[in-house]
């Protein structure tokens, strides 16, 4: 009996041990099988969604080869996972953020815009430019999201915007205004108007502050869309209008500057252009107002900023700063302050944050005329072509050894160089103007078909100070131009003796690290 028992017992526990060791072998194949069905869930995501940035990049293709103001409509899939940080639109690539990973696709020519910010269905409207396509979440674009304006009391201003239609088909437009602040007038010119295809309007918002408007004033403006087969769209513009009173969103002191502090982003190789407001708040003119970097790092990114000559009593103006860190700068958060003063020491400051994004940066062509050769530098389509006054000269003091040129009187000098698979080109130089008088000027022109030539840079007696400068010209809008010539000329007024002199001249293409 007890031999028996021992044996239903010993039996027992070798069934719970294969039971046990068969569900452990269950469980781990559940697992794997789990693990194989999200992996491949993921590869099918991630395929479908690379399946829709080709789609996107190809379309961009089609509709710029029909030409200028062609259109085209495609449908566009968000699938969950996506972050929303990493996608967008930049240079000529589509990109998505998708699982820890980028998704891309590049077209043939730049791409302007950006792609939907939700996830589903969405249909993308394209349209070309001369230098572009145009890629749109929505058949109709307004160019602001938020109308905000920094005002002193008694003043005027008209801040304009503007709506296009990039669907194919005309529709109305009703425009409601919510505003509901006495102390600060706000009117718009129009409340209703049609836009047909392609077509853009701007309403203009006149904004009128009393003598009593101090502070902060909030209000809305919604564009009410309609159409015909498409689902109707409402457009909603915050209005936010800031009245300087030396307490709230400002400082108290004659000098307000808004923002008071700022942080940007810079790829190493761009500019960023940063637009301050400037009030003077105080009961009279300010003479004379410098703006002056310290002594800390971000004076490395910031050419001198021209001083503002005067600012009238109880008024604001806009102030442009341009932060272009140099392709030798590392990457990194630089930090500094921009100090601004009037004539009778009234000061204000700016601080800043300066964040160098890691560009790489190829160099397409370039000439520092080692020699006094047309033929020096390397990645030019051919050599200096040359009419009238123009000489390689070592003497007036090349910016760098041992030569540069010079242009005369009536003189002309052009080169050429291909943009094709470049992205976002850049120009950079050294120039001096030299014995002008009024009268005399010397131009730098670019032209991509040597017929039709563009002025990107003009000097007169102004910039006569037998000084080298320096000088940068973006060439972001001419990515992908088989060919391209830039030209340096003097104009034939009779002062023979006034030069222009160039030098260290550098074309480059800056790629995303």
């Amino acid at each position: 009996m007890t031999k028996h028992k021992l044996e239903k017992a010993q039996s027992s526990v070798e069934f719970l041990v294969i039971f046990g060791i068969a569900l452990l072998f269950f469980l781990l194949l559940f697992a794997y099988s789990s693990s194989y069905l999200i992996s491949q869930d993921k590869d099918t995501v991630q395929k479908t969604t690379q399946y829709y940035l080709d789609t996107l990049t190809k379309a961009a293709n089609e509709v710029y080869f029909q030409g200028v103001g062609a259109t085209k409509k495609i449908y566009f899939y968000v699938p969950g996972g996506v972050d929303f940080n990493d996608t967008g639109v930049q240079n000529s690539t589509a990109y998505i953020g998708l699982f820890g990973s980028t998704l891309w696709s590049k077209a043939d020519i730049n791409l302007i815009g950006d792609l939907p910010r939700s996830k589903g269905g969405h249909y993308l409207y394209l349209r070309t430019y001369p230098d572009y396509v145009l890629i749109s979440p929505s058949i109709v674009v307004v160019n602001k999201e938020v109308l905000y304006e920094l005002m002193a009391k008694n003043a005027f201003f008209r801040d304009p915007i503007s709506i296009t239609n990039y669907s194919d088909e005309s529709t109305n437009v009703n425009v409601y205004l919510t505003w509901n602040n006495p102390p600060v007038n706000l009117i718009i010119d129009t409340n209703q108007f049609g836009l047909s295809q392609t077509e853009t309007k701007t309403v203009n918002v006149d904004i009128n502050t009393n003598a009593l408007a101090s502070g902060l004033y909030f209000g809305n403006l919604r564009f009410c869309v309609d159409f015909n087969t498409f689902e109707d769209i409402n457009i909603d513009v915050l209005i936010t209008v800031d009245v300087v009173s030396g307490y709230g969103s400002g400082t108290v002191g004659k000098i307000f500057v808004n923002p008071p502090a700022k942080t940007i982003s810079v790829y190493k190789g761009d500019t960023e252009t940063v637009t301050f407001t400037v009030c003077n708040i105080t009961a009279g003119d300010l003479n004379n107002i410098t703006l002056t970097t310290d002594n800390y790092d971000i004076n490395k990114f910031i050419f001198p900023v021209s001083p503002i000559s005067v600012l009238p009593f109880n008024s604001c103006l806009s102030k442009d700063v341009a932060f272009t860190p140099s392709i030798t700068y590392a990457t990194g958060l630089y930090m500094g302050r921009i100090t601004l003063e009037s004539s009778d020491a009234q000061t204000a400051t700016i601080d800043m944050n300066v964040n160098v994004l890691p560009y790489k940066w190829h160099q397409i062509a370039y000439d520092n005329f080692p020699t006094a050769n047309y033929k020096g530098g390397s990645g030019w389509l051919d050599d200096w072509y040359k009419t009238g006054q123009v000489s390689i000269i070592s003497t007036d003091n090349p910016h760098s050894p041992s030569y540069h040129m010079q242009v005369l009187k009536g003189g002309s000098v052009n080169r050429s160089l291909t943009f094709l698979f470049r992205q976002k080109p850049k120009l950079e130089f050294w120039a001096k103007i030299t014995g002008f008088i009024p009268g005399d000027e010397a131009y730098m022109k670019i032209s991509t078909n040597y017929l039709i030539w563009n002025t990107v840079k003009k000097w007169d007696v102004t910039n006569s100070n037998a000084t080298y400068a320096f000088y940068k010209i973006d060439l972001s809008n001419y990515t992908n131009y088989p060919f391209f010539w830039i030209m340096f000329s003097r104009n034939s007024n009779n002062n023979q003796i006034a030069s222009l002199e160039v030098d260290d001249i550098y074309v480059f293409e800056t790629l995303p690290a």
